[in-house]
């Protein structure tokens, strides 16, 4: 600005009064110029001042968990180079034993210990599910896949068993077994397209929850045709310990979808098949023990970091380098920073655009200024007082700054919006955009001040007399 100021000031004194008249009139391209940067550098002000400001670190944390602290097996979500290996259930029960725990709830993910890889690869915790008429025809359909089974019941059962290379036949799916008093915690980061997510009822073991894979992150207009909630529905189980499929039939409770941008919940994408954990324990037995997938804790207490280092001396302890810890606590440090980062790139850069469009206010109003200094001078001699021609000017800045205000508001709103939605924020925050409003008002108001009161002291530094003569 200071630059700025100087360059218009020099060039101003050189310019004759005949000459000022002729810039006075060809000036106003040069306004229009200046109220287009000042306005377009409000815009931009808004959006990077509103949108890391608003950033909500609790929406985040509220979004990426559900519980305080969860203890996982990292392997059961995500494929590896290594082979799964199980979290003991002393361990898992330990970790949902902590003395800080208020509540806890273990999860089971259907496995085959057995896997093979592929590609050298060892996929994700699943289970084989096999099933018979429009079941099969249904699940195939779901899930993009084919079960490769006869129209024959005994011939398909024969074909479930094995294959040739030894592996058992079937579906992969990802089943999950749960605590039933956990599905109210569940409930809150799912769609319910149809049924009812009854605790009760689940408690039973008797009941299932299925979610098609195309209603993960479908948003609630998801329509679903497949399953009715209320129908039985006979599915066959593969044990890899006994190489054999038990039968179970279920009453389908819900049909069930993960909710758009929230990755809270035990129930992820590639989660078909929800039972309580009773029912999972009784179809796979003994082998149900190296099923663990997680356990969530919740608690009361206050002391979060020392909560998560013990947690993490017990993963530390355990030796199974598949076992990890996440949290609340922990998102949270994340996500703080990620806003303090945010911020302060956000505020620079903001501040910097700004005082590109205040330049241009500033080279405008004092090249004007300068032009009619003769004008001033002869308006001074019949009695304008220096209050006067500070407030003309004034008026002049402020002129400019309203009309940019006026484009500002209605543009930047919509841009503003864009840009506050994820990833770059979490929302649109109707109060930090009128507080940027305000801010980019503010300065426009103030750079107007500046101006007039040192505009008028320059140009008084001579007197009338003087100021007059130099037109001769």
């Amino acid at each position: 600005m200071w630059i700025s100021s100087r360059k218009a000031l020099s060039l101003a004194a050189k310019v004759s009064p005949v000459e000022a008249a002729r810039f006075r009139t060809a000036g106003k391209k040069k306004t229009v110029f200046a109220v287009l940067s000042f306005a377009l550098s409000g815009i931009l002000f808004c959006g990077l001042f509103t949108a890391p400001v608003g950033y909500d670190t609790q929406w985040m944390v509220d979004r990426m968990n559900e519980a305080d602290y969860k203890v996982y097996q990292y392997h059961a979500g995500q494929p590896m180079d290594d082979p799964y290996i199980p979290m003991e259930m002393d361990f898992a029960e330990q970790a949902a034993g902590a003395d800080f725990a208020d509540e806890s709830y273990l999860y089971y993910r259907a496995v085959d210990l057995g896997q093979k890889p592929d590609n050298g690869v060892y996929g994700e915790s699943m289970g084989k599910v096999t099933a018979e008429g429009r079941n099969r025809e249904i699940l195939e359909r779901d899930l993009g896949l084919t079960l490769g089974m006869s129209d024959s019941a005994e011939e398909s059962r024969e074909g479930q068993e094995q294959t040739k290379d030894g592996t058992a036949a079937g579906l992969e799916a990802g089943i999950l077994g749960m605590e039933p008093d956990a599905l109210p915690m569940e409930a809150e980061n799912l769609n319910v397209y149809d049924g009812e997510l009854d605790t009760e009822k689940f408690s039973e073991g008797g009941y299932l929850i299925y979610q098609p894979l195309g209603a993960a992150f479908a948003g609630e207009d998801y329509q679903y045709e497949g399953f009715r909630a209320g129908e039985e529905i006979t599915l066959s189980f593969y044990n890899a310990s006994s190489g054999s499929y038990t039968d179970r039939t279920f009453t389908l409770l819900a049909i069930v979808g993960g909710k758009p941008d929230d990755y809270a919940g035990e129930i992820v994408p590639t989660i078909q098949f929800i039972i309580s954990d009773d029912a999972l324990r009784e179809i796979y037995g003994d082998q149900a023990d190296q099923m663990v997938g997680s356990v969530l804790i919740n608690t009361s207490g206050r002391e979060e970091k020392a909560y998560q280092e013990e947690l993490e001396e017990m993963v530390k302890n355990s030796l199974n380098t598949q076992i990890r810890v996440s949290s609340r606590y922990e998102t949270r440090l994340s996500e703080e920073v990620q806003k303090t980062q945010k911020v302060c790139i956000g505020i620079f850069v903001g501040i910097i655009i700004g005082l590109i469009g205040m330049a241009n206010i500033v080279n405008t109003l004092v090249t004007g200024v300068l032009s009619r200094k003769l004008e001033y001078a002869a308006l001074q001699s019949i009695g304008m007082t220096k209050r006067q021609m500070a407030g003309d000017i004034f008026c002049q800045g402020m002129e400019m700054v309203l009309i940019s205000l006026l484009l500002i508001v209605p543009i930047g709103l919509p841009i503003t919006q864009m840009v506050s939605q994820y990833p770059i924020s979490t929302g649109f925050v109707p109060s930090l955009y009128i507080l940027a409003l305000c801010m980019v008002a503010l300065a426009g108001t103030v750079l107007a001040a500046a101006l007039a009161y040192i505009l008028t002291r320059v140009l008084n530094k001579k007197t009338v007399v003087e100021r007059l003569r130099e037109a001769e």
